[in-house]
């Protein structure tokens, strides 16, 4: 009884993370690019924040697995969000500098925040919740439903 109270727990905590993880990751598309044209010395560079938030996921996937599989989830967890929180707060002290570069700098540590989250939902307690879907949407596909 003891490890499905903690796989509920771990599913809850891991289910509301995603859900701030959500809201976070969709402002932050949003409004990246409207604060990148306000900010940027070319319009043309506007959505280079974006690009640089991407960029940083990217950078930060073989390092982290390697420096999580070295000093363990909980560190590297904690490391990456600690990365990410300083991305946000480097991202609120360089608007309000107006420093377009700084602002760049600030979205590629966001972007290891991105890479921690979601390697968490699905390495953690989601994996057969994605296979469920995974499955029934090849089944339901199967069927004769084309647009899934």
């Amino acid at each position: 009884m003891e490890t499905v109270t903690r796989e509920r727990l771990n599913i809850g905590v891991l289910a509301t993370s995603q859900a701030f993880y959500s809201i976070t990751a969709i402002t932050v598309m949003t409004l990246s690019g409207l604060v990148g044209l306000h900010l940027s010395p070319d319009p043309a560079l506007a959505t280079l924040p974006v690009s640089a938030m991407m960029l940083g996921t990217l950078l930060t996937t073989l390092p982290a697995s390697l420096y999580m599989q070295r000093v363990g989830r909980r560190t590297g967890f904690l490391t990456g969000t600690t990365l990410g929180g300083l991305g946000g707060l480097l991202s609120v002290w360089s608007i309000g500098i107006g420093s377009f570069w700084m602002f760049c700098a600030a979205s590629l540590l966001f972007g290891v925040l991105i890479h921690q989250v979601g390697w968490a939902m699905l390495n953690l307690a989601m994996m057969p919740f994605v296979l469920i879907v995974l499955l029934a949407a090849l089944w339901l596909r199967g069927r004769g439903l084309r647009e899934v």
